[in-house]
């Protein structure tokens, strides 16, 4: 188990959000989902997560405009910010600040793997 900490994953296909949710509850995290940059800020509100996954590509902000609204927050700039994207944009991702980057469609070793390298359990 891994102590209940708390992942959000930031998606908008909800088939990717259900696949993540599953696998990584599987694992002992707790996940919340949000399909756009304005239902993460709604749940910030309420929460302080222990990591975000975050689509590239999203409806109205971006994951690069959300990833940088988060650095800036006092809140949450201390947590770790994983990129998902169909699209290699791992440089883009790490100089951004993420603290790393995996591709989609992607297999549940990587996601564990990835996930368990920033929030060990």
């Amino acid at each position: 188990m891994n102590n209940g900490k708390m992942i959000f994953v930031v998606d908008d296909d909800n088939d990717v959000l259900e696949s993540m949710k599953l696998i990584l509850e599987s694992e002992g995290y707790l996940v919340e989902t949000a399909i756009d940059g304005k239902m993460l800020t709604q749940k910030l509100e309420t929460k302080i997560p222990d990591m975000i996954i975050l689509d590239y590509r999203l409806p109205g902000e971006n994951g690069t405009e959300i990833a940088t609204n988060l650095k800036k927050n006092n809140e949450t700039k201390g947590i770790p910010l994983i990129m998902v994207s169909s699209h290699d944009v791992g440089i883009l991702a790490k100089r951004i600040g993420f603290s790393d980057f995996f591709e989609k469609p992607f297999d549940i070793d990587t996601l564990v793997t990835t996930v368990q390298r920033h929030l060990p359990v």
